[in-house]
């Protein structure tokens, strides 16, 4: 796509979009779409280890999972099979490669925003505990450090990351240039 291309508004407005929301939320289809969702997260739950991880590393497929993720954000149990089923497959330890890889970063922070307690402690304990300050000097993973921020689980998490993690280095981080989202989302 050109630039030009990408920077213009999709075709999709406001009026069309309030349309596709009425009738998804419309207590006639809330069956029928909680049936696809969970055939969509069956079929994820069917691929192999090597299918997953290429699914979760392209953009586009990567994106649906995102979405999916935030379909299922009320429907505790259908989001809980797939965050688990993603983690156990991906995201089991840090990696540097991580903050290379937008399609997984993007997908780590729709899994912080949509996950319950326990799934987001994994990932605090195992990929941002002593690695905040790398995330945050990123190009790609300061906005992950954002969603970690958005996804406490508790003010008491949020009390143990900013103490242990951001409190003694924030001037550091700020000095990155990148630290806007960082300081609106402690905000």
């Amino acid at each position: 796509k050109s630039k030009k291309m990408q920077n213009q508004p999709s075709n999709l407005d406001l009026v069309q979009v309030e349309k596709v929301n009425s009738v998804l939320s419309s207590e006639l289809h809330q069956a029928e779409i909680q049936e696809v969702l969970s055939l969509f997260v069956q079929k994820i739950q069917d691929l192999s280890p090597q299918e997953l991880a290429e699914f979760c590393n392209n953009e586009s497929s990567s994106e649906m999972l995102q979405i999916l993720l935030v379909c299922l954000k009320d429907s505790p149990k259908l989001s809980k099979k797939l965050s688990k089923t993603i983690v156990n497959e991906m995201f089991q330890d840090f990696q540097e490669s991580l903050l290379e890889n937008q399609a997984e970063l993007r997908l780590l922070e729709a899994i912080l925003q949509t996950s319950n307690d326990k799934i987001f402690a994994h990932f605090y304990q195992n990929f941002f505990k002593g690695r905040i300050e790398r995330f945050a000097s990123h190009p790609h993973g300061n906005f992950t450090v954002q969603k970690l921020i958005l996804g406490c689980p508790s003010k008491e998490k949020f009390e143990e990351i900013y103490e242990q993690e951001l409190d003694s280095k924030i001037e550091t981080i700020c000095n990155f240039g990148k630290a806007t989202g960082i300081i609106l989302a402690i905000g």
